[in-house]
């Protein structure tokens, strides 16, 4: 489990976690980074908190367009699950 010198919501500066700084508000481009997942399948836009081995705050941002709104609740759209 990590150590965690430094945790903020609100500030940007590098969490360090073992001896590595990783930035605390991820970009859609440091999340791609890391992550091998691709639209449709990469369900994250942002991350504004990060705690490495421990969790992460994020936003997902959603439109009626987003294809798991097409199918069974067709006049219904919602984000069953989420």
């Amino acid at each position: 489990m990590p150590t965690l010198t430094h945790t903020s919501p609100l500030v940007s500066t590098p969490v360090v976690a073992d001896g590595i700084e990783v930035p605390n508000i991820l970009t859609i481009e440091q999340i791609q980074a890391l992550l091998p997942h691709r639209y449709p399948f990469l369900l994250v836009d942002r991350i504004l908190e990060n705690s490495p081995g421990e969790r992460a705050v994020g936003i997902k941002n959603v439109t009626v367009n987003e294809p798991f709104f097409k199918g069974i609740f067709q006049d219904d759209p919602s984000c069953r699950g989420f």
